[in-house]
């Protein structure tokens, strides 16, 4: 329920912004000033997740969130909100989310089995990605395809804000099994030991640096461009975003779909199939700037969502069997750190970047040095020799 919410919030929040003003720097600093306090407590939020209970530390940041969403949505619905008070929100909820984001990935190993977690997260993000091809739909009608106005805004914020709520209700009901925790572990204790693993680990050291500099030509384009881009390109409006990301969000539940039975393609390794599929998205997102009407927009970012949930479900399970349940919050928080790290500056890099170059543009640079990355990392790092691990590794399309 809550990811409805989320997907409503995350097609209003640029043409707030855009509501509010209509500078390209805006909309990246709105997007920056939330990311980086996910960036900045992310470890933090891991070391509290592996101090208490993963399912206290997720009702404590939904709650929160949605308070936050509620104040969001009043202010603009009687006419209050500011540039200001928005970055401020934006701050609060991105300190919220730091802490969601380690609980959330250290929730579902406590329901299901190591052998299961592939399954489980293929099934778990695609009941999310139903969920979130709906929102955008929902945005797309419910804020209108023209100018959108104050009352159709807040009404998003709203229903993300009681999204939330909701779900926080239905987490108390969960039963989650026991999984050793450490309650005397302190900050500076818990991330020097984290660290050290991390570290230490070769083959998950490389492949999360490698996704982290990935999404840095990723995050921004989507999130930043791409609304500029149909706002000035092809004169659409948030109606025209929202469908878009219901097709993205239409091809990440195909996406994890196949994950959940195939861990690798044909005969190619883990980490081969993440290289391919980063070179896919790379030449979608340039052919981006080519699109004139809704339809091609529509396939492409089909194709761009349907390979990154292929991508993102391999990944994440991958990651979640190379800790034990006691490091397991801090490994998550790590990786996160890393890879949301860049996010900032994806986003506020693209909305300076705007004021001299036309979306169009930034969609081939971007697409470009995605694929010059992929490139490197298969001839100069050890990305391509990371095997899958799981139970479906015999598996393969």
């Amino acid at each position: 329920m809550s990811g409805w919410g989320e997907q409503l919030s995350i097609i209003a929040m640029p043409w707030l912004v855009l509501f509010l003003t209509s500078e390209a720097w805006a909309l990246g600093l709105v997007m920056s000033l939330f990311t980086i306090p996910m960036s900045v407590f992310m470890l933090l939020g891991g070391v509290i997740v592996d101090r208490f209970s993963s399912k206290q530390v997720l009702l404590v940041a939904k709650y929160a969130n949605a308070f936050f969403l509620f104040i969001l949505s009043l202010l603009l619905y009687f006419d209050a909100l500011t540039l200001s008070l928005l970055c401020l929100l934006a701050i609060l909820m991105g300190t919220s989310s730091a802490f969601t984001i380690p609980a959330a990935s250290s929730f579902l190993p406590g329901l299901v089995s190591r052998e299961q977690l592939q399954a489980a997260n293929s099934i778990g993000i695609s009941l999310r990605t139903i969920v979130s091809w709906v929102g955008p739909l929902s945005a797309a009608l419910l804020i209108g395809t023209g100018k959108s106005s104050a009352e159709n805004l807040a009404l998003v914020f709203l229903l993300d804000g009681l999204s939330v709520l909701f779900s926080a209700l239905i987490l108390h009901k969960v039963i989650v099994r026991q999984r050793e925790t450490s309650p005397e572990l302190n900050f500076k204790q818990g991330i020097v030991q984290a660290c050290g693993y991390f570290w230490q680990h070769k083959a998950l050291r490389e492949i999360v640096i490698y996704v982290a500099v990935i999404g840095l030509f990723i995050a921004g384009p989507i999130g930043i461009g791409l609304p500029l881009f149909i706002k000035e390109e092809l004169g659409g409006g948030a109606g025209f975003f929202g469908y878009l990301m219901s097709a993205e969000a239409l091809g990440i539940f195909t996406g994890v779909t196949v994950a959940g039975k195939f861990s690798t393609i044909g005969k190619l390794t883990l980490g081969q199939s993440l290289l391919l599929a980063d070179g896919i998205v790379g030449v979608a997102l340039a052919a981006l700037s080519l699109i004139t009407s809704l339809y091609p927009g529509l396939f492409l970012l089909f194709i761009i969502g349907m390979v990154t949930g292929y991508a993102q479900v391999s990944l994440i399970t991958w990651v979640q069997q190379q800790a034990s349940p006691h490091m397991l919050g801090r490994l998550m928080s790590i990786v996160m750190f890393i890879v949301i790290g860049l996010a900032p500056l994806s986003t506020g890099l693209c909305g300076l970047v705007m004021t001299y170059i036309a979306p169009g543009t930034l969609f081939i640079v971007s697409g470009a040095g995605l694929i010059a990355v992929a490139l490197s990392a298969l001839f100069l790092t050890q990305v391509s020799r990371v095997q899958s691990n799981n139970a479906h590794a015999r598996d393969n399309l």
